[in-house]
C-alpha cells in the first residue's frame, strides 16, 4: 500500500538529540533529549510545533529521557541517570520526585492518574500507585535492560528486554515473568491498542491478539527505535538512517516513507492517523500532516441498458473502509436536481489488494445521470468519488408493458411500464369473470416505471391487468394474465 506523507522539518533551536516526544492536543506538546549533551533539553510548544521553548530542568537532573503526559497539565520524565521528575502545570515547572541509585530508566508510562511504572537497566522497574509521591521497586528476576514497558491495564504491563524475551505481569508486579518471542529477537519498543492487540518491536515487529498471551512475527525490517499506533490499524515506526514505517492494517504490510532525514529517528507520536512527530539525532523534529486517502480508486465507470445502470468500480487498495454509498443526481431540461441515495455496497475494511465492485441502479426518468461514491470508513468520515462523465437515459422509443414478476406471485408482484409520452396511466385488475378489482390512475412522465399490484386482499385465482396510458395525442392499452397463488 503506497501512501506518500510529506514529513517537514521543524526548527527545534537545538542540536541535542532527541529521544522522546509526546502530545496532549493538536497543537501541544513537548520533546525530551540529551544525546550529544548530558544535560539535556526539554521543549514544550504550543502552535504545532512551530516553535519551541525550553523548560527548566530541576538542579542535579539531567540526560531527560523519555515523557509521558498523562494530561495537559500532568506529565513525568524518566532520565538515564535514575531520576524521575513531575510537573503539574504543563512544565512551567519540573519537580524531582525520585532517585534510583545507580538505576537507568529507558521508559515511563501510566495505566490511569496514580499508577504507572518506569523500567530501565539493570532490570529495573518502579511503580507508583499515588501519582508519583512515592516509587516502589520490583523484582523483574533479569539483570538485561528493558527499554519500554507497554500497559494493558493497572494490573498487566509488558516491558522488552534484550533477552529474547518479554516480561510480564499480571498482578500489578507482585511477580514477573517472562515470554518468548519469536526468532528470539530483541526488542526495543511496545504498545497496546486496545484490550487484546498489542505490538512489540524491535528487530522486526511481532503482534499479539490475545492479551500478550503469543506473539506472532509480521515482518523483518531494519531496527525499530520508535513504535505508535494512532488507531486500530494505523502505526508507525522509526529507524536509524531516517527511515518512517508506516502501516494501514494493523501492522500486515509496512510502507517505507521518506522522512528527508538520515540521522536516526529515536521516537514518533501521532495525534490522529495523519499528524504526527518524530525525533531524532541532531535536534531533529518532524511533523506530518498529510491526510492519506482511505480509498485509492482505480477506475468507476458505467454500462447502460435502457433504464438501467450498471455501476462498476475498482480500488488499488483501501484503508478502514467501512463501505460506499452510491448517489445521483439528475440533469433534466435545465435544471439539476439533488443528489440522492441509490444503493450501498460494503466496503472491504483494509487490504492492500485491489477490489471490485458492481451495483445496479433502475432509473425512471430520461435525462443525464451524475453519479458518485461516498465513500465512509469506520468512523464516520467520508469523502466522494465522482464519476468522469454523466449517464444519459434516453426517452422510450414506444409504449411497452413487462409481464409482471414474480408469477405466480404471492401476495404482491411489479409491472415494468415503459411510456414513449407524458399521459394518464390507468391501472386495472380483473378476475377471471371480468369483474374489477382494483383500480388506480394518475399523470405520469415519460420515462421509465413500475407499479405494483397488490394481492393481499384477493384470492388465489388467474387474473388480468390492463395499462392504459392516455397523452394528448395517441392512446395505448396493453392487457396480460397473472396468477395469484396463497
Amino acid at each position: 500500500m503506497s501512501l506518500a506523507q510529506t514529513w517537514s522539518s521543524m526548527n527545534s533551536g537545538t542540536t541535542t538529540g532527541l529521544t522522546s516526544v509526546y502530545f496532549t492536543s493538536s497543537s501541544t506538546g513537548w520533546v525530551t533529549g540529551w544525546q550529544s549533551n548530558p544535560s539535556g533539553v526539554i521543549l514544550k510548544t504550543t502552535n504545532s510545533g512551530i516553535n519551541w521553548v525550553s523548560q527548566s530542568i530541576p538542579p542535579g537532573v539531567s540526560t531527560p529521557h523519555k515523557i509521558y503526559m498523562v494530561n495537559s497539565s500532568t506529565g513525568y520524565i524518566c532520565t538515564r541517570t535514575g531520576n524521575i521528575i513531575k510537573t503539574t502545570n504543563g512544565g512551567a515547572q519540573w519537580s524531582l520526585q525520585h532517585t534510583q541509585p545507580g538505576g537507568d530508566f529507558l521508559s515511563i508510562k501510566f495505566a490511569n492518574s496514580n499508577t504507572g511504572y518506569a523500567v530501565g537497566n539493570p532490570g529495573l522497574i518502579v511503580k507508583t500507585t499515588n501519582a508519583g509521591t512515592t516509587w516502589e521497586q520490583q523484582v523483574s528476576g533479569t539483570s538485561s535492560y528493558l527499554y519500554d514497558v507497554g500497559i494493558l491495564s493497572a494490573d498487566t504491563v509488558f516491558a522488552t528486554t534484550t533477552g529474547y524475551t518479554l516480561l510480564y505481569t499480571v498482578n500489578g508486579g507482585l511477580s514477573w515473568g517472562q515470554r518468548a518471542v519469536p526468532f528470539e529477537i530483541q526488542t526495543f519498543a511496545i504498545t497496546f491498542t486496545d484490550a487484546n492487540t498489542g505490538y512489540a518491536a524491535g528487530i522486526g515487529i511481532y503482534k499479539t491478539t490475545n492479551r500478550g498471551v503469543n506473539w506472532t512475527a509480521l515482518t523483518y525490517v531494519s531496527t525499530f527505535f520508535g513504535l505508535h499506533f494512532a488507531d486500530s490499524y494505523t502505526g508507525y515506526g522509526v529507524m536509524t538512517s531516517g527511515t518512517v514505517l508506516r502501516t494501514s492494517n494493523g501492522g500486515s504490510n509496512w510502507s517505507i516513507q521518506n522522512s528527508g532525514v538520515s540521522t536516526p529517528l529515536n521516537s514518533v507520536f501521532f495525534i490522529n492517523n495523519t499528524t504526527g512527530y518524530t525525533v531524532g539525532a541532531n535536534g531533529v523534529i518532524l511533523r506530518t500532516t498529510d491526510q492519506p486517502l482511505p480509498v485509492a480508486m482505480s477506475y468507476f465507470n458505467s454500462e447502460v441498458n435502457e433504464s438501467k445502470v450498471r455501476l462498476k468500480w475498482s480500488t488499488y487498495w483501501e484503508l478502514n473502509n467501512a463501505g460506499f454509498e452510491i448517489q445521483s443526481r439528475l440533469e433534466r431540461s435545465g435544471e439539476t436536481g439533488e443528489w440522492i441515495k441509490n444503493g450501498y455496497v460494503q466496503g472491504s475494511g483494509t487490504t492492500n489488494l485491489p477490489v471490485d465492485y458492481e451495483h445496479s441502479v433502475k432509473l425512471s426518468l430520461p435525462g443525464n445521470y451524475s453519479f458518485r461514491l461516498k465513500q465512509i470508513d469506520y468512523n464516520g468520515n467520508f469523502e466522494y468519488h465522482y464519476m468522469s462523465s454523466p449517464v444519459e437515459i434516453s426517452n422510450p422509443v414506444k409504449f411497452d408493458v413487462s409481464q409482471n414478476y414474480p408469477n405466480p406471485s404471492n401476495p404482491n408482484s411489479k409491472v415494468d411500464i415503459q411510456l414513449p409520452f407524458d399521459g394518464i396511466l390507468t391501472v386495472q385488475l380483473f378476475d377471471i369473470t371480468g369483474k374489477e378489482m382494483k383500480y388506480s390512475s394518475g399523470a405520469k412522465s415519460a420515462g421509465f416505471h413500475s407499479v405494483s399490484i397488490d394481492g393481499t386482499d384477493l384470492s388465489s385465482g388467474i387474473y388480468f391487468y390492463r395499462i392504459t396510458l392516455n397523452g394528448e395525442e395517441k392512446s395505448y392499452s396493453v392487457i396480460r394474465k397473472m396468477i395469484l397463488v396463497k
